[in-house]
């Protein structure tokens, strides 16, 4: 019965289509996020301000969405989790991408 269950789940478009919004939304959040650090880091008060405030809704958004659909898409967790890995490593490697451009630049 369980497998039945499952078949007839992934043949709703939105079962993977919200896991997927989840997923690319907290991608982006992280990302802000990093920018965020970058600015901090930089002395930058204000553009830092304005990143946070826009994170915090996102993450609102995001986050709300993912509890609001946990129960009938457990999928839904694994995307918001899956995203904040991924948009850890993307936002590491972006950041660490852009300083070893300004190394070659002071050369």
């Amino acid at each position: 019965m369980l497998v039945w269950e499952v078949i007839m789940l992934l043949q709703n478009p939105n079962y993977l289509f919200i896991p997927l919004i989840i997923f690319f939304v907290k991608i982006g959040e992280i990302s802000f996020e990093t920018l965020r650090i970058t600015f901090i880091s930089r002395n930058f008060k204000i553009y830092a301000s304005i990143i946070y405030f826009v994170e915090v809704l996102i993450w609102l958004g995001c986050f709300g969405y993912t509890i609001n659909h946990i129960k009938s898409n457990p999928l839904c967790a694994v995307a918001y989790a899956l995203g904040g890995a991924i948009g850890t490593y993307l936002g590491l490697y972006l950041g660490n991408l852009k300083q070893s451009h300004n190394k070659d630049k002071e050369k």
